[in-house]
């Protein structure tokens, strides 16, 4: 969808758009960058844990926070 934003927005006459908005769309961008790679290390965390460490266990639980810790900045973006 960003990429499709930014697509269109080139083609908007200027007087229908707002200066901010390419910079808010490259905010975007760049947090759902980071997203995308907190995800790939939430995915390598998750495969490392000790087997028999699921959802629910105490390990699981607080990897899990921790990632959600970090996330919760360029999710408010």
């Amino acid at each position: 969808m960003l990429a499709t934003a930014r697509l269109q927005l080139q083609h908007l006459p200027a007087h229908l758009t707002r200066a901010s908005w390419p910079g808010q769309l490259t905010i975007l961008e760049e947090a759902l960058s980071h997203l995308d790679a907190l995800d790939a290390r939430w995915q390598e965390t998750r495969a490392q844990l000790p087997e028999g460490t699921g959802p629910g266990s105490a390990a699981y639980v607080d990897a899990l926070d921790e990632h959600h810790a970090e996330c919760w900045s360029y999710l408010d973006d």
